[in-house]
């Protein structure tokens, strides 16, 4: 690759990569992603420096393929970890729709901009549970909230969307069936890449604590929160009463939760 700087070998952003053949591609690198982090974590590293060789094949640009052909396994991962992509958050989730039963259950849009509070308010939760579990070595239960999160997220079409706190564990039984492992995976780390741009982007509801950095391990559940906050939005003007809280859209609460929470700061 002398001469040739790394953006002009392999394609370098998400979203260019998703304008490539339907966005098949994209799955493909992100499929790879994921088991590449078990490889890793079991430290197969032969298996992880074949993942890596497909990642790059993918990611090569039109007639580039041949140049992969003459590197050798060190400097393919060097190459593999300096495509700044790879390393940056995504905002939309790997499977659109899913088929189940007759049901098409859609995906969020992308930065879950259609979903309402009332959507999120559970998501979050059973998201922060997930991690709690997670972190705790409890596998079943860790599999149980991932697969509750899954059910919050993928909803059935109709014709928008249509969540239901009375159907989460159905749906979330139904979906475990038609779902790989490493998908639901990714959409999870899918809705943390979000939350996590959520948080900085309402920074007067949700101020940094001091001595607390993005790599800080403890995770809080998040349920009673989300609930206290759904009482607040319902007492405002802007969104009065529980149920039209609810169904408001997510950015909508939270932007007007913000403002809100900058002029009690202002005033205190």
């Amino acid at each position: 690759m002398q001469d040739l700087a790394v953006s002009d070998v392999f394609v370098d952003s998400w979203d260019s990569l998703r304008e490539e053949k339907g966005g098949n591609k994209i799955i493909k690198v992100m499929r790879y992603l994921q088991v590449m982090r078990v490889a890793w974590e079991k430290q197969e590293l032969m298996q992880y420096g074949y993942y890596v060789r497909i990642v790059l094949k993918i990611l090569a640009k039109k007639g580039m393929k041949p140049i992969l052909k003459r590197l050798d396994p060190e400097q393919l991962v060097d190459i593999f970890n300096d495509i700044q992509m790879l390393k940056s958050p995504w905002f939309f989730f790997p499977n659109p729709v899913i088929k189940c039963e007759g049901t098409l259950f859609m995906a969020p849009d992308e930065r879950l901009s259609n979903i309402d509070y009332n959507n999120w308010k559970f998501a979050d939760a059973k998201f922060t549970k997930y991690l709690i579990h997670k972190n705790n070595g409890e596998v079943t239960e860790a599999r149980q909230e991932l697969d509750k999160l899954i059910a919050c997220l993928y909803v059935p079409e109709a014709p928008s969307r249509d969540f239901l706190e009375s159907s989460i564990e159905a749906h979330a039984r139904l979906l475990d069936e038609q779902m790989k492992e490493w998908e639901k995976l990714l959409a999870c780390e899918t809705f943390g890449h979000i939350r996590t741009s959520i948080v900085k982007r309402e920074k007067a509801l949700f101020p940094k604590v001091k001595g607390k950095t993005n790599d800080d391990s403890e995770v809080n559940y998040t349920g009673e929160m989300w609930k206290d906050l759904h009482y607040d939005l319902a007492d405002t003007e802007a969104f009065k009463g529980y149920e039209a809280a609810g169904k408001a859209n997510i950015y909508h609460a939270l932007d007007y939760l913000n403002k809100k929470a900058k002029e009690a700061k202002i005033t205190s």
